[in-house]
C-alpha cells in the first residue's frame, strides 16, 4: 500500500526487494510473480539510487553508507531472484555486488555465492566467501566450514580455470 502512495520510496523498495524471497516456495502459485515483483522493485530501487542527489542535512559519508545499505538490499533480492531462477552468472554479478557495498555483508548473500562460486567451478572464489561466513557465529557457520574445505580440495585439483 506505501508503493501505490509513493512509488519511488527507496526505503520501501529496498526493503521489499530483500525481504520478498527470503521465505520463497516454488511449488506458491504465485510464484513467478513473486520472481518478477521482486525484480521490479530491486531494479527500480537501483535505478532511483543511482541519480539520488545528497541531502543538505547529511555528509557525504553518512549518505553513502545508507545509499550503499539499500543498494546491498537490493542486489541481495536480484540475486536471490536470479538464484532462483537459475541464472547463475546474473545472481553472481548481482551478489558480488550485494557483499561489496556493506562491511557487514547479509550471511546468507555469502553463503549463496559460495554455492554460485561451486556451480560455476570457481573454486578459488568460493573458498574465499565459504572463509568469511564460517568465521562469523550464526546456524550455517559449520556448513560454511565444511563448503570452503571441500572448494579448497576442488581447487587444489582444477587443472583448467574455469570460463569467465
Amino acid at each position: 500500500k506505501g508503493l501505490e502512495i509513493d512509488p519511488d520510496n527507496v526505503d520501501m523498495l529496498s526493503v521489499l526487494s530483500y525481504g520478498m524471497l527470503r521465505r520463497f516456495n516454488p511449488d506458491d502459485l504465485d510464484a513467478e510473480q513473486k520472481l518478477e515483483k521482486t525484480e521490479k522493485y530491486a531494479k527500480h530501487c537501483i535505478d532511483l539510487l543511482n541519480v539520488l542527489p545528497k541531502p543538505a542535512a547529511l555528509t557525504q559519508e553518512v549518505f553513502d553508507q545508507a545509499k550503499n545499505e539499500k543498494l546491498a538490499m537490493c542486489n541481495s533480492g536480484l540475486g536471490l531472484s536470479y538464484f532462483r531462477r537459475q541464472r547463475y552468472g546474473e545472481a553472481i554479478v548481482a551478489f558480488e555486488e550485494a557483499t561489496r557495498l556493506t562491511p557487514t555483508p547479509d550471511l546468507t548473500d555469502l553463503y549463496l555465492l559460495g554455492r554460485l562460486y561451486e556451480a560455476t567451478k570457481h573454486y578459488t572464489d568460493a573458498v574465499t566467501v565459504f572463509t568469511k561466513c564460517g568465521e562469523a557465529q550464526w546456524d550455517w557457520q559449520d556448513l560454511c566450514k565444511e563448503h570452503a574445505e571441500k572448494s579448497k580440495k576442488l581447487a587444489a585439483i582444477q587443472t583448467t580455470p574455469p570460463k569467465q
